[in-house]
């Protein structure tokens, strides 16, 4: 029996569903010539940049230990790739995250 959380946004104030980034994402383009190899990276692997990702690309060397940490996380390992995916698409869920 699966048990249903309710959706955390109806537990949040309606003036903070509102809110945007207070750092916009950078635009490839936009990026530092030393960051574009990195992006065209995550996008052949993925068939899209993440803003998560996107925004970090303005300070190159995060951006570079990010990646480095986040390949580690997610790659192979004693758990597989596969249920570490579908563990942060669950917890998305569960967040009511729509990202």
């Amino acid at each position: 029996m699966t048990r249903r959380v309710p959706s955390r946004r109806l537990l949040r104030p309606a003036s903070l569903l509102r809110l945007r980034m207070r750092i916009d994402p950078l635009k490839t383009e936009a990026t530092a010539p030393e960051v574009r190899p990195l992006l065209e990276e995550i996008y052949a692997q993925r068939g899209n940049v993440p803003n998560m990702f996107r925004t970090v690309a303005y300070r190159p060397e995060l951006l570079r230990t990010l990646l480095a940490h986040f390949r580690v996380v997610m790659g192979e390992g004693s758990v597989a790739v596969k249920l570490k995916e579908l563990l942060a698409v669950r917890v998305s869920q569960i967040n009511d995250c729509h990202y």
